[in-house]
């Protein structure tokens, strides 16, 4: 009996490196996806390509790594900390840094805090001097935080409430159950958040979650973003451009996921 002759071993070229960065430890080069996979480097690149292109990976620009992509959500119980949420997101951030010049940051959502994983720095005078990349803010009293509250269910979000204090960080900081509470629906109602120096004097921030859906319909929390300015810039006309621009961002970025 002869082997079954396979049709486009491109395709099983494909599935040995999705296979090898399904297995890795974190994103890899191409130099070490190549060499692992037993294929040259020009077949390598251009399989990434086009892996990238349909969504099965992801590329992160800074390192020039590759990991799993969010497409594949779908088809695999991997857990979203394998998964390059910064590359995939780093696009769409980095336009709307680029459109205002003004800070953004991007965040991932562990232990009930908002971790910071990205920065991109405003080239303006008065920028957001305390924040950097792997600050740990609480939920209640900063922008990406409360966005990612409103998107808990009400058993995660009453269990929060309940194992929190809440502590003022500035005399605007929302410390009360019942307050937050009602912000939390407005948040749901307009789809982002305001952080008016509730977590820094002299910061306004507006935030927005990133979420994604299992096949079954189970909603995910992937992380969170926001932008942040000088108080003394957030006027009504700029806050409502600047809450229009992160709608449009969310909505693109949770699109890309699908």
């Amino acid at each position: 009996m002869t082997d079954k002759k396979l049709y486009g071993t491109v395709l099983i070229k494909a599935d040995l490196i999705l296979e090898y960065l399904y297995e890795a430890s974190g994103p890899q080069s191409l130099a070490a996806i190549a060499e692992n996979t037993e294929l040259t480097k020009s077949t390598t690149l251009k399989i990434l390509d086009t892996l990238e292109h349909i969504g099965y990976v992801v590329k992160n620009k800074q390192t020039r790594t590759y990991s799993i992509g969010f497409k594949l959500i779908k088809y695999s119980s991997k857990e979203m900390q394998q998964l390059d949420l910064e590359a995939h997101v780093y696009d769409q951030l980095e336009a709307l840094h680029e459109r205002f010049d003004e800070t953004v940051h991007l965040g991932v959502y562990q232990n009930n805090h908002i971790v910071t994983v990205n920065k991109f720095q405003s080239s303006r005078p008065v920028v957001c001097i305390s924040s950097a990349v792997g600050e740990t803010k609480d939920l209640y009293s900063s922008g990406m935080g409360k966005a990612v509250l409103a998107e808990l269910d009400d058993k995660k979000l009453l269990n929060y409430i309940n194992n929190h204090d809440f502590i003022a960080k500035t005399d605007k900081t929302i410390a009360g159950t019942q307050l937050l509470l009602t912000e939390l629906e407005e948040i749901r109602k307009h789809g982002f958040s305001i952080d008016n120096e509730e977590n820094e004097e002299g910061v306004y921030c507006i935030g927005a979650a990133i979420t994604n859906r299992t096949l079954s319909g189970q909603k995910m929390i992937l992380g969170a973003f926001s932008i942040s300015i000088p108080i003394f810039r957030a006027t009504d006309e700029v806050v409502k451009e600047l809450a229009s621009a992160v709608l449009e961002t969310k909505e693109k970025l949770n699109a890309s996921f699908k």
